[in-house]
């Protein structure tokens, strides 16, 4: 009885080695998983990011420091909820959103490019379209001359429209990346040394871009 019961126990204990219990094998490699890393690691929400680069916006160069909140992620799909974008050195201010679609690259598992657009609004400085007259006094008598636009800073407010690429990679808790932004203001507005309505501006921005997760 005692041999049986000894030959039970190695039968069991063999079964259970060849075997292992399901909720062991689900506990164990979940983050390293295709599916941990789609479905989680992939789609929480970055709940705050930054732009950081620059580039040309209308007449001038600039720098690019974006303020991005409340990224949300689906499988297919992203959404920046607000995203605050202060160009400095001349440029484009204001905020908006943007959105688009995402697809997966790489062996990892964790590298993806998104393609997308922001629409937002704000203030911006228009490409210059001719010459303006200015007046100066010479002697204590007026005289008009002619200078270039260039020499005057001159902001409209408008509809701003931010077409985008970018590559991003997951790690645990952030992701960083790479992006570019083309700048799009239009505005209804004419300015007295810039242009007559509708002014307009364009630019491309390149970026580093992390997020918080």
């Amino acid at each position: 009885m005692a041999k049986r019961r000894v030959g039970l126990l190695f039968l069991l204990l063999t079964l259970l080695a060849s075997n292992p219990p399901t909720v062991l094998a689900d506990d164990s490699a979940p983050r390293h998983s295709a599916q941990y890393q789609q479905l989680e690691l992939l789609n929480d929400v970055e709940w705050f990011g930054m732009n950081l680069g620059g580039g040309w916006a209308g007449d001038f160069n600039a720098l690019k420091a974006d303020v991005l909140l409340f990224t949300l992620r689906w499988p297919l799909f992203y959404w920046t909820v607000l995203e605050v974008y202060p160009s400095f050195l001349f440029g484009f201010l204001g905020a908006g959103t943007r959105m688009g679609g995402r697809m997966y690259v790489g062996t990892s598992g964790r590298g993806e490019i998104r393609v997308g657009l922001g629409m937002g609004g704000g203030m911006f400085t228009p490409y210059h379209s001719g010459w303006f007259t200015a007046w100066s006094m010479n002697l204590g008598e007026e005289e008009e001359e002619d200078v270039v636009g260039d020499d005057v800073v001159d902001v409209v407010a408008g509809v701003v429209l931010i077409p985008h690429v970018q590559y991003i990679y997951n790690f645990e808790h952030i992701n960083v990346g790479v992006g570019l932004d083309l700048m799009i203001g239009v505005s209804p507005y004419k300015t007295t040394f810039h242009c007559t309505a509708p002014c307009y501006a364009i630019g491309p921005m390149v970026y580093f871009r992390f997020a918080v997760h």
